[in-house]
Parts: structure tokens; C-alpha cells; sequence
């Protein structure tokens, strides 16, 4: 079920998959373990921001994937710290990173990626396995127009 999220998902003017430019598909990333982090409303800035931290620290540019735990999605502040940061494309291996129990299906967090043009990965396969906090990543769905999300396989390449 590994698939990619474009703007177009949530924003009748977003991009669609064939606007999304591949210097944001491609890059490094950080990989943050959130596997342990707890919270009612979604991971906090807080835990993202040790989990950055033990990671190396995020870099302007980033791609983020986060390997989630027990709470399966980001609080609105913490995604919003990510954008700040610079982050260019996130992923996670869970269903997402929408608010839980949200009766309004306001998607409030997708569209706060989408308004920065940030492309989301959903349900990561195998980001269990990767043993670096950075790797080098590829996500290179096929660029159809009028296509708002789409079957993806992702390449994490780790470096010595």
C-alpha cells in the first residue's frame, strides 16, 4: 500500500503528480524514530525535535520519514515545525500523518503539506529495516497528469 500524496489530493490548484518537481522526489532524508514517542493529539514538537536531534540534526532540503510507534500520526505543531525547517517531502509507515478522530475530515494536516507543496508517502514498507538515521532516497512515481496519489515503490540507499 506504499503510495504517494500530491497536492492536488486536497487543493483543486495543486500540483498534480505530473507538477511535482523531481528535485523533490529525490534526496537525502532523516529518518526520524518515533517508535516510542506517545501523545493524545498526535507526536508533539517536542519528541520530533529529539527525535531530529538524535538523528544528526535536520537539514534545509530534508526529506523526512518518520518510522512511527504507538501514536501514528503528528500533532498540526509538529508538522508545522518540519515545514519551518525546510523539510521538502514526507513519508511515514503508517496511514499517515492526519489527525486521529478528526469527525470534520478537515485533512488539516495534509493541507498544511500541501500548501508548501510538500508531498506525502503513506504506509513506508521495510523503513523498519533501514539501520542509518540518513540514507539517500529515490521516489519516482510515473508523472501522470490529473493524478492526485499513486502506487510508489521507495529506494533508501545507505551510505557509509
Amino acid at each position: 500500500g506504499t503510495h504517494i500524496e500530491v497536492p492536488f489530493h486536497c487543493l483543486k490548484k495543486g500540483a498534480d503528480l505530473s507538477q511535482v518537481p523531481v528535485d523533490r522526489l529525490v534526496g537525502d532524508a532523516i529518518i526520524l524514530d518515533l517508535t516510542k514517542a506517545e501523545a493524545e493529539g498526535g507526536v508533539t514538537v517536542e519528541q520530533v525535535q529529539a527525535a531530529a536531534k538524535a538523528a544528526g540534526g535536520m537539514r534545509k532540503g530534508d526529506i523526512v520519514f518518520g518510522r512511527m510507534g504507538r501514536t501514528q500520526y503528528f500533532s498540526t505543531a509538529s508538522l508545522q515545525w518540519l515545514v519551518d525547517q525546510g523539510m521538502k517531502m514526507m513519508g511515514v509507515d503508517s496511514a499517515g500523518p492526519e489527525l486521529e478522530n478528526d469527525a470534520t475530515h478537515a485533512n488539516v494536516n495534509h493541507l498544511l503539506l500541501f500548501r508548501a507543496g510538500i508531498p506525502v508517502i503513506e504506509r513506508l514498507a521495510n523503513l523498519e529495516k533501514v539501520s542509518r538515521p540518513r540514507v539517500k532516497v529515490y521516489a519516482l512515481p510515473i508523472p501522470a497528469r490529473g493524478v492526485d496519489a499513486f502506487p510508489l515503490r521507495v529506494i533508501a540507499i545507505e551510505q557509509s
